[in-house]
């Protein structure tokens, strides 16, 4: 599941569902004011203007992306690693991984598991509305630069891009 983006010489980028709204995001702090409509719906055409303002949006981001992956995947799903927190009788070693995921100082061990599972996941899964330096550590990484340059190129070459 995800955006399938079309442009008018016949060429196609994919974006998952958590990067196309993040990579709108983006580049909305960087300077993109869209013309058009709301371009996270499925069949929406972004027009004309609006790719070619993204694309120079996106150009500043790059320098400003880190060459190294930076943003933490998770290993495993929050609400398992909510279950392992809240369990006393969790081994240290298993204690000190979810520590390296920093999910140790994210909730307190007081709280109840659902406000943990809420926290961990605000965490773990930038959203809209996040800080810039949030959303340069989640587009982190020489392949996320090069599907940006490549999305860039996408954008100028067409008379725009219909989202599917």
């Amino acid at each position: 599941m995800g955006y399938d983006l079309h442009n008018s010489k016949k060429h196609y980028v994919r974006f998952n569902v958590q990067s196309w709204p993040l990579l709108l995001e983006l580049a909305f702090h960087y300077g993109w004011n869209r013309t058009g409509i709301d371009y996270l719906s499925n069949d929406a055409i972004l027009i004309k203007e609006d790719a070619i303002n993204l694309a120079a949006a996106l150009e500043k981001v790059l320098p400003d992306l880190p060459d190294i992956r930076v943003y933490k995947e998770p290993h495993i799903y929050p609400k398992e690693i909510v279950d392992i927190i809240m369990d006393p009788d969790t081994p240290e070693d298993v204690k000190e991984y979810c520590q390296q995921l920093d999910i140790m100082a994210i909730i307190d061990k007081d709280e109840s598991p659902e406000k943990a599972f809420e926290k961990i996941q605000d965490k773990m899964n930038p959203r809209k509305g996040q800080e810039v330096g949030e959303l340069l550590r989640f587009f982190s990484g020489d392949y996320n630069k090069w599907h940006i340059q490549k999305f860039i190129d996408f954008c100028r070459e067409g008379q725009g891009f219909e989202i599917h």
